[in-house]
């Protein structure tokens, strides 16, 4: 046991000294100090174990085995990302953070001209919205001692685009692209404040970039469908879309905007083949399984409506009235008054300003009265529904980028 101690340790120790012999090479700069003698490597080995003895081994273990996989400089932040955040969720370790931190915060105070120092924990503070004001000043610091570090520079544009300057982000993924061309995450980014900005024609002409860097890149033709969408070019969004996919079949979100646009050309198969690739993939995908409710509806296939719009009540949080709006009609056909009662009070309870039904003292429904309804339900809910804009790209960032390669 003890023995496996030791190697483990062994093996993180080399994780983490390694890569700062390769700095200087790399990617990541490091500061003008002297490289006989690397001052981010001096006294690190306690302070290294102890931090890290509390973390998920396993993954640590796996990164370890794996880091060679890897370029050099992909390997502190690979092991900063194990030590923190695990493979899927970012920094699920809240009862953990304040450690992490306060090992940063002690690093950066022991050797304050490393700039990669500052990087790191202009990182822990981004991902923690308790520090949001700290972010922007380390990422600066980082940049100030190594104006070239690109990737400090990149992170500080997301961390004023998280503070909403956008003008100051974008000035950011400028001078990144600046120093690195072929930066194609700031490319991305530089084309989302582009969106917000209303600028599409230069968000287009950003994902291209993109898209030039490399060619199977799903999530920028994501964007690119989203801003033809937005500029009312269906054709080009449609096309975008089916190369999202076509790079990606799995990818959900460009799934449920194609299925959107089927929805909306009333393709009705097609359409609940992309919703169904959604839902599988993404088992809470509240907006698929809407859509795809109201189209079972359509349909006459009331007991699988029902399935879809049970699954499109959110776990937490308010559901959309449509939601409870449908199942009141579809139980009232069923013949299930009192479900059916449920389902219309709970949207009236959301949407007070519905006043043109009266289900609390209606023994039996009419056919009229069920017409009436349905008509109700397709004028204030299906324009929301069928006009729903397709979902807007997000912005990129650090833990995203390199988890995939994790």
């Amino acid at each position: 046991m003890k023995k496996n101690i030791y190697i483990l340790s062994f093996v993180i120790l080399i994780l983490l000294l390694w890569p700062f012999r390769s700095l200087k090479n790399s990617k990541f700069p490091i500061s003008s100090a002297s490289s006989d003698e690397h001052p981010l490597v001096i006294d690190m080995e306690q302070q290294a174990i102890n931090a890290i003895s509390k973390f998920d081994r396993d993954t640590l273990v796996k990164v370890a085995k794996n880091w060679k996989n890897n370029k050099p400089e992909d390997v502190i932040p690979l092991f900063l990302l194990a030590a923190t955040q695990g493979e899927e969720n970012i920094f699920i370790y809240y009862k953990k953070y304040e450690e992490i931190i306060g090992w940063l915060e002690k690093l950066v105070k022991d050797f304050p001209n490393n700039c990669y120092a500052h990087f790191l924990l202009g990182l822990a503070y981004y991902d923690i919205y308790l520090y949001k004001e700290k972010m922007v000043p380390e990422f600066n610091k980082a940049t100030n001692i190594c104006p070239n570090f690109t990737e400090a520079i990149y992170h500080l544009g997301n961390a004023y685009y998280k503070l909403r300057k956008i003008s100051l982000a974008m000035k950011e993924y400028e001078n990144a692209i600046e120093i690195d061309p072929n930066y194609k995450d700031a490319h991305y980014n530089l084309g989302i404040v582009y969106i917000s900005k209303g600028n599409y024609d230069m968000a287009i002409k950003q994902f291209k970039e993109v898209i030039r860097i490399k060619k199977d890149d799903a999530g920028a033709y994501l964007a690119l469908a989203y801003v033809h969408g937005k500029l009312g070019d269906n054709k080009m969004e449609l096309e975008a879309l089916k190369k999202a996919i076509e790079n990606d079949e799995k990818f959900s979100e460009a799934h449920h905007n194609l299925g959107l646009i089927y929805f909306k050309q009333e393709k009705d198969d097609l359409a609940i083949a992309n919703y169904k690739k959604v839902t599988k993939e993404k088992a809470r995908y509240e907006d698929a399984h809407y859509n795809l409710g109201f189209i079972y509806y359509d349909q006459g296939k009331y007991d699988m409506a029902i399935t879809e719009l049970e699954n499109a009540k959110v776990p937490i949080g308010v559901d959309d009235p449509g939601i409870h709006y449908l199942l009141g009609i579809i139980y009232a056909k069923k013949g299930k008054i009192e479900l059916s009662r449920r389902g219309f009070k709970e949207a009236i309870m959301q949407r007070p300003d519905i006043t043109d039904i009266d289900v609390y003292d209606t023994p039996e429904p009419t056919s009229y009265m069920l017409k009436e309804w349905d008509k109700a339900f397709r004028r204030l809910f299906l324009p929301k529904l069928r006009n729903r804009k397709s979902i807007p790209p997000a912005l990129r960032e650090f833990h995203a980028s390199y988890a995939h390669s994790c």
